[in-house]
């Protein structure tokens, strides 16, 4: 998973809590410098996503949902509060990640 060359885009879509807006952030390899490309495949290999198990969705609590897209195709969706240290670095480095796109919208907002 995201070791190759070939393009990688990764989303992540926070939903739930009170509010029960859906925002969701996403990076492409394809538009990223090749530092910044380099950087993102490091993280998503450290966050081993392959390992992680998906937590049960719970009333009021917000619910983070990573979609990766390369060869493979992987998702996964975890409680907010049970995040692994390399999914939150993940998630961190994608909401704050040069030439990303973002919505923000209703409960049902598909990734971006």
């Amino acid at each position: 998973m995201a070791g190759g060359r070939g393009p990688l885009k990764v989303t992540v879509v926070r939903g739930g809590g009170l509010a029960g807006l859906v925002s969701s952030t996403a990076v492409d390899t394809s538009t990223l410098a090749s530092a910044d490309a380099a950087a993102l495949r490091a993280r998503v290999l450290r966050a081993s996503l392959a390992d992680t198990q998906a937590g049960e969705a719970q009333p009021d609590r917000e619910l983070v949902e990573i979609l990766i897209e390369d060869d493979e195709g992987v998702v996964t969706a975890m409680n907010a509060d049970e995040l692994s240290p390399g999914v939150r670095e993940l998630i961190e480095w994608v909401e704050s990640a040069p030439d990303r796109t973002e919505q923000l919208g209703p409960p049902g907002l598909g990734p971006a």
